[in-house]
């Protein structure tokens, strides 16, 4: 192939039309020899081919590095990665275009790899970097069973020959074939670039004409006024540091940045139907969105500056997620009120200057995060080895999670936290500012904490071996592990008894009240309850100081006069703590659930018997207990086949009488419901069903489904918390004599069988299989499924003296799987 002329190609870049549709030429009735022709024209005017290429060209096949410089030629970058392939000079003309193809992304610069720059480019190896630079994704699965001979191709590189395909930039060679591993001629190539990039602007400007597929920008000072763009919306490395403003455009596809500076991009009234992703080499780019805008989901490759400016009815940037980007250590400023902000896998640092619901930094990132000012609702920490500052504004719940180990932790400033859960080892440097309440759970060990004048601590709960010093000021600490350095005199101090030590009183902390089960009680959001009234909390000797500790107090909290208010839904560990003057503390722990308030709390469901033996008769008692109020409330019952209901069976609601089931109760024979119920917490309803047949061996699920007040301001609950089990069956041994009886062993055949077979005592069966071997036999569950052969009574049986003959009672064939009713592993001898 033809080198380029490097300066050349660049001159050329001179264009008469501002916006023009690469796909002008394919017009109808055009053939594709002429089609390919006057894209030569085009792109050789456009200046990225070289003039001298003629239609003789057409034909020869693309060497790599030419292609790559044409994609560069559309890109327009000039920022050049440092490349170490070891047959490519970095400062000859082809290391120069490797080096800003790999500075857009479309290259790996491996080191000390070959990149054979003058082999032929395949028709995949075009697709990937076609994909790549203008953001191609595959919208239709099907295209991928079209592809007959990708089969060699990984699933990534199917993909985006796929999304090439999809959008015509390659044609089949033969029915069904892409040739993707076969040579890229010049032709394919332009038709490929003719097909990726849609409609191109070269021209600053105004744009006011609509695009019906992508639309490419490489040039700065351009406006898009009242448009229509029906594809994706690329902001390509040719815009450099200029600008580029959206007004009451209405995009139905992605927006993709690469090019604009710190005056960047302005979104104004916009309609962004996609994502937005964000990758400009510099990391420089500014991002402001104005007016009715919402942009979803944006997706961070490099440093940028995101800003929500005066939004009327909408919502700006809704969910952002920074990803790991080309260049390690870019900033990304984020200013406005955001629903999530995620760090996956990022190398970027995050600084925050505003409002968001949830910050999530995922484990394996390399960035840094700081919150400068706002409010955050709740921050989680999976990173490890990183700086987290805090030096502004409010958190409601910090968690830094178990697996993020050896973070350090900066708070300064006017910073505000409620509740900070600490699962692991963290350092903290504690300038200024305040943390109500700190935990560091009992997977925190050896944390650290370095408290300066002007910070503070309300409540300090240490569950592991830790060291707090330096001036700062803390009102209570609970500290219930052994090794602890506290440099630092709370206010109120309760510390764990070590054994063996002159400080033998332990004060005794107990919780005797019913409906507390293992020291767990539950709570709807807004309730509260008092420990001391309602639980029977006591404390002995009379005279010990109390302490009460909530571990996450946006879960639910507690007074100093043990007084427990559920606030959010979810599961809160409550720390109760007894101190007398001169002795340790005696600990005692109650985990509080809390559901949502306007969701039924679950009750609880029984069944007497819970098991029963297949074919008997029994009478059944469900019984629903109730742990809610109800008032004008529903309960449905729903059973399990095998289970019907008749209007004959009983039920008993509250304190009423035992009476035979109505016909309005009963929707059918699977379903109960109690309508207008007034119960309070605490209250049964019994159904008896008299005389029911236990089904065929299994398990039985009976479910209820509660709502307390009948009008939905309380949900009812889902039917997974109110369930019971019933089991019929247990796997039946075979008894010899009631169920087979086996003839003498026959030493000269080496043979035995069976002249007796019964299936009495269990149901179900239909017919007798056999297996032999060595060793003892494996017992299976009821109805498992069993190899095995069909056994007909009489027949002999081939086994060898001290093998292990199995006999099974089973169901079904040998294709579906025979399931087992009854077994036994007999010995022959």
């Amino acid at each position: 192939m033809k080198r380029y002329a490097n300066k050349l190609s660049l001159m050329l870049a001179v264009i008469y039309f501002m916006v023009i549709p690469l796909s002008a030429f394919a017009t109808t009735g055009t053939s594709y020899s002429n089609y390919t022709g006057s894209l030569l024209s085009k792109w050789k005017n456009n200046g990225v081919l070289d003039k001298s290429y003629s239609s003789l060209d057409l034909n020869k096949p693309v060497e790599k590095i030419d292609f790559i410089k044409m994609l560069n030629a559309i890109l327009k970058t000039s920022k050049k990665a440092d490349i170490n392939f070891s047959d490519v000079p970095k400062n000859s003309w082809y290391g120069q275009e490797l080096a800003k193809a790999a500075a857009s992304g479309f290259v790996s610069a491996e080191n000390n790899t070959k990149f054979n720059p003058f082999a032929y480019m395949t028709r995949v190896e075009a697709a990937e970097m076609s994909a790549y630079v203008f953001g191609l994704e595959l919208k239709d699965d099907k295209v991928l069973s079209k592809i007959t001979d990708g089969k060699a191709l990984e699933q990534k590189q199917l993909n985006n020959l796929a999304a090439v395909i999809e959008k015509g930039g390659l044609t089949e060679v033969a029915a069904g074939r892409y040739a993707p591993l076969g040579v890229l001629k010049l032709k394919d190539a332009l038709v490929m670039l003719d097909k990726c990039v849609g409609q191109i602007a070269l021209k600053s400007g105004a744009i006011t004409a609509n695009a019906s597929g992508n639309m490419f920008i490489s040039v700065g000072a351009v406006t898009l006024k009242g448009i229509s763009i029906a594809g994706d919306l690329i902001i390509g490395e040719g815009v450099g540091d200029g600008v580029v403003t959206l007004e009451s455009v209405k995009l139905s596809g992605r927006l993709i940045i690469r090019g604009g500076g710190p005056n960047g991009v302005i979104i104004k009234n916009s309609q962004i139907g996609g994502n937005l992703t964000v990758e400009k080499s510099e990391g420089n780019v500014y991002i402001r969105v104005v007016g009715n805008t919402t942009i979803k989901q944006a997706y961070l490759k490099s440093g940028c500056t995101i800003e929500e400016g005066y939004l009327t009815s909408g919502e700006g940037f809704v969910n952002v997620t920074a990803m790991h980007g080309a260049f390690d250590g870019q900033n990304v400023t984020l200013t406005g009120d955001f629903k999530s902000i995620v760090a996956e896998n990022s190398n970027l640092n995050i600084k925050l200057s505003g409002n968001a619901e949830n910050v999530d930094l995922n484990k394996d990132g390399l960035g840094t995060f700081s919150l400068l000012s706002g409010t955050v609702k709740t921050i989680s920490v999976g990173v490890s080895k990183k700086q987290l500052e805090f030096l502004g504004g409010k958190i409601t719940t910090l968690n830094v999670l178990k697996d993020a180990k050896g973070n350090k932790i900066t708070i300064d400033g006017t910073t505000e936290i409620n509740t900070a859960n600490i699962e692991s080892t963290t350092e903290f440097t504690f300038k200024k500012g305040t943390v109500t309440s700190l935990i560091l759970n009992d997977t925190s060990q050896n944390s650290y904490i370095n408290m300066m004048s002007g910070s503070y601590i309300g409540s300090l709960v240490i569950m592991a071996d830790a060291e707090i010093k330096g001036y700062g000021k803390i009102t209570s600490a609970y500290s219930y592990a052994n090794n602890v350095k506290m440099g630092v005199t709370p206010s109120f101090y309760s510390y764990k008894y070590v054994p063996g030590t002159d400080d033998s009183y332990l004060p005794i902390v107990n919780i005797g009240a019913s409906g507390v089960v293992n020291d767990s009680i539950t709570l709807q959001e807004g309730k509260s309850v008092d420990l001391y009234k309602d639980l029977g909390l006591s404390v002995s000797p009379d005279k010990s100081t109390v302490g009460f500790v909530s571990l996450n107090g946006s879960v639910a909290t507690v007074t100093d006069k043990g007084v427990i208010t559920a606030i959010a839904a979810g599961t809160v560990k409550i720390y109760i703590t007894g101190q007398y003057t001169g002795f340790a503390s005696g600990i005692k722990r109650i985990d509080v659930n809390v559901t949502p308030g306007n969701i039924t709390l679950p009750g609880i469901l029984e069944i007497s018997p819970v098991t029963g033996e297949a074919a008997t008769v029994k009478d059944f008692e469900i019984t629903y207990t109730s742990r809610d109020d109800f008032s004008n409330g529903t309960v449905t019952f729903w059973l399990p086949e095998g289970f019907p209901a008749f209007e004959t069976d009983l039920v008993k609601i509250g304190n009423g009488a035992e009476v035979t089931l109505n016909p309005s109760q009963r929707l059918n024979v699977r379903t109960l419901s109690f309508t207008n119920l007034n119960l309070s917490k605490g209250q049964k309803i019994v159904v008896k069903l008299r005389n029911k047949t236990v089904p065929q061996g299994g398990e039985y699920i009976f479910n209820v489904v509660a709502d307390a007040d009948g009008f939905g301001a309380k949900l009812p609950t889902s039917g997974q918390d109110e369930r019971t089990v019933f089991t019929s069956d247990k796997l039946k041994t075979l008894l010899e004599t009631t169920n087979y009886i086996l003839s003498a062993y026959d030493s000269q055949a080496g043979a035995i069988s069976f002249t007796k077979l019964s299936f009495a005592g269990f149901t179900g069966a239909t017919k007798w299989i056999i297996a032999v071997q060595d060793g003892k036999f494996t017992q299976p569950g009821y109805d498992d499924k069993v190899p095995g052969t069909e056994y007909t009574l009489g027949s002999a049986i081939t086994i060898a003296p001290n093998q292990h003959l199995m006999l099974a009672a089973v169901d079904g064939d040998s294709t579906a799987g025979y399931k087992v009713k009854a077994f036994v592993d007999i010995t022959v001898h």
